[in-house]
C-alpha cells in the first residue's frame, strides 16, 4: 500500500471515529451511566479501526464485520440489553459505520471474488432480515451492502480492463520492437552483401595489381612496397570478410585474432614504409581477454594510420602500461617533418570516434587530441578483463 493510500485511509478513519462518537453524543436515548452505552460505543470504533487493514486483508476485515454485526442481531433477539441498549424491537437495526465499506472493499481488493460475494450476501441477509420484512429494513440493507458491492464490482471489471489493456499495449510494443529489430537485421545483411561485393572487387584488384607489380618489377623498393602492399591488401580483405560475418550474425571464424602481441608487427609495417615507431610495455602483462587486446591491437592500427595521413616522416611512441586490471594505451607521434601526402586529405574523422566507441562497449575510455609542441596524442584506459569472459575468449 502506498503512503498516499495509508494517509487517505488514516484521515477517513479518523472522520468515521467522529461520526460515530457524534451519532451518539447526539442521541436523544443515550444513558451516559449505562454499562451499554459504553460497551456499543467501543465496540463500534473497534469495528470500525479494523478497516485500517481493508486494502492487505479485506477478507479478513469483512469476516470481522460481519461477526459484529451477527453478534448484534443476536443480541437484540436472545439478550436485549446485554451488548447494547436495544429493547428488542424489529426496528431496532444496528448497522455499523464500517459495514458499507467492508462490503465495498472485499469485492474490490479479494483475490477470490466467490468469497467477497459470500461475506456481502450473509451481511445482507443479517441487515435485511427478510423473515420480517420491513420495507425500512430492507432498503437500509441494500444502501449499506448491495449499493457498495455493486460500485466495487464496478470499479474492479474496469481495473481488470485496464490492466488487460496495457498488458496488450506492452505485447503490441514487444512486437514492434521485434519486428523492428528483424528488419534492421535484414537491412543489415542486405548492406553486408553490398559491401562484400563492391569494395571486396577492388581491394581483389589492387592486391592482384600489387602481385602483378611485384613479380614484374626489377626494382628491390618497388618489390617491397607492392609486397607490402599485397599484404595489407589480403589483410584488408580478411578483415572485411570478418566485418561482414559480423553484419550477417555469422560466427567468427576459427583464425586467431591480431592482439597484443602483434603490436610489434605494426610496428615493423610502419618503420618499413618510413614511419619508425617504438613500442614500449611496462608492468608485468596480464592474460588479457582476447577481446581487450584485440581492442588495443585496433586502436594502435588507426593511431598509427592518422600518423601516416596527417604526419609524415614523424616518430612515434606506442606505450603499453599494465597496472594490476588495467591496461593503459597511449599512441603519441611528434610533428611531421615534411608536408602531409595525398591521404592527408582523406580523413573524416570517423576513426577516431569509431575506436572511442569500441574503448566504451569494453568498459574503457579513450580521449585524443594535439599536444603542446606539435604532435597528436591517443590515450586509452581499459579493462585488462571483461566480466563473463576468460582469458581464451570463451564465456564464463
Amino acid at each position: 500500500m502506498s503512503r498516499k493510500d495509508r494517509i487517505f485511509d488514516l484521515v477517513s478513519l479518523g472522520l468515521l471515529t467522529l461520526a460515530a462518537v457524534a451519532f451518539t453524543a447526539l442521541s436523544p436515548d443515550v444513558d451516559w451511566l449505562s454499562a451499554a452505552t459504553w460497551t456499543a460505543a467501543l465496540f463500534h470504533l473497534a469495528v470500525i479501526w479494523t478497516l485500517l487493514w481493508r486494502r492487505g486483508r479485506p477478507v479478513t476485515v469483512a469476516v470481522i464485520v460481519s461477526a459484529a454485526t451477527a453478534a448484534i442481531t443476536v443480541s437484540v433477539y436472545l439478550a436485549p440489553g446485554w451488548l447494547l441498549d436495544v429493547s428488542g424491537r424489529p426496528d431496532d437495526v444496528w448497522i455499523s459505520l464500517a459495514t458499507p465499506i467492508a462490503a465495498y472493499s472485499v469485492v474490490l481488493y479479494a483475490a477470490k471474488p466467490w468469497q467477497a460475494w459470500t461475506i456481502d450476501l450473509f451481511l445482507l441477509v443479517l441487515l435485511t432480515r427478510p423473515w420480517e420484512g420491513h420495507a425500512a429494513t430492507i432498503m437500509g440493507a441494500l444502501l449499506f451492502v448491495a449499493l457498495p458491492a455493486s460500485i466495487a464490482a464496478r470499479r474492479r471489471a474496469q481495473r481488470r480492463l485496464i490492466a488487460s489493456l496495457a498488458e496488450r499495449a506492452e505485447a503490441a510494443e514487444r512486437e514492434r520492437h521485434l519486428l523492428a529489430e528483424a528488419a534492421l537485421a535484414e537491412e543489415r545483411t542486405r548492406l553486408a552483401g553490398e559491401v562484400h561485393d563492391v569494395v571486396s572487387h577492388r581491394v581483389v584488384l589492387m592486391v592482384l595489381h600489387a602481385e602483378a607489380l611485384r613479380r614484374s618489377t626489377t626494382d628491390e623498393r618497388t618489390r617491397e612496397a607492392a609486397a607490402a602492399l599485397t599484404t595489407a591488401g589480403r589483410e584488408a580483405l580478411g578483415e572485411m570478410r570478418e566485418l561482414v560475418g559480423l553484419l550477417r550474425g555469422e560466427p567468427a571464424s576459427g583464425d586467431e585474432p591480431p592482439g597484443l602481441d602483434e603490436l610489434s608487427l605494426l610496428a615493423g609495417e610502419s618503420a618499413g614504409i618510413g614511419f619508425p615507431v617504438e613500442v614500449v610495455e611496462e608492468g608485468e602483462r596480464p592474460e588479457a581477454s582476447p577481446v581487450i587486446g584485440r581492442t588495443v591491437y585496433r586502436i594502435v592500427r588507426e593511431a598509427l594510420t592518422n600518423v601516416r595521413k596527417h604526419a609524415d616522416g614523424a616518430e612515434t611512441t606506442v606505450r603499453v602500461v599494465y597496472e594490476g586490471e588495467r591496461v593503459l594505451l597511449s599512441v603519441r607521434n611528434t610533428a611531421g617533418s615534411r608536408a602531409a601526402g595525398v591521404l592527408g586529405a582523406s580523413g573524416s574523422g570517423s576513426g577516431l570516434l569509431g575506436l572511442r566507441q569500441r574503448a566504451e562497449l569494453v568498459g574503457g575510455t579513450l580521449r585524443a587530441g594535439p599536444v603542446k609542441g606539435g604532435g597528436f596524442l591517443v590515450q586509452a584506459d581499459l579493462p585488462a578483463y571483461l566480466p563473463g569472459q576468460s582469458v581464451n575468449g570463451s564465456s564464463r
